[in-house]
């Protein structure tokens, strides 16, 4: 059986790659040629209420738990391209819209928990600059372990 957090990544990965750019997940090889990429890494998750797990709280192990996923999505610009950060922002954007807006990733979220964190640019100074752009959001979903 296909866990809730895999279900949400694999949808994401489903939007992300539709985009029309060179895809990958969980790996960084990229090929200048084929720019531009948008990277996912399937990221950390923490507990929304950490003091569930605490020892000393009565809740049942098995109870369900609200878990905070947080993927990182990468977006990488070729060399040489004219207003690098006009482009990356107008890739935030379309990257942005499509994961708000899919109705399949908003239901498998908790209250249909998905926020925008800010995101990170990356330029590389060289000969020409290569632009990057880290998107961070979390995503809340229900996770039971049993």
């Amino acid at each position: 059986m296909t866990t809730r957090r895999e279900r949400i990544l694999s949808r994401m990965e489903e939007i992300l790659s539709s985009l029309g750019y060179t895809f990958l997940r969980n790996k960084a090889d990229v090929v200048e040629s084929k720019c531009p990429y948008i990277i996912q890494l399937d990221g950390d998750e923490t507990s929304a209420n950490p003091e569930d797990t605490s020892p000393s709280n009565k809740r049942s192990p098995s109870a369900p738990q609200v878990m905070l996923l947080d993927p990182g999505i990468w977006i990488v610009e070729k060399e040489g391209i004219s207003n690098p950060g006009t482009v990356l922002n107008e890739k935030r954007d379309e990257v942005l819209e499509a994961l708000f807006s899919d109705s399949e990733l908003l239901g498998l979220l908790h209250n249909l928990g998905i926020r925008y964190e800010g995101c990170a640019t990356a330029f590389r100074a060289g000969r020409h600059l290569t632009g990057e752009m880290g998107l961070n959001v979390t995503l809340a979903y229900v996770h039971r372990i049993i």
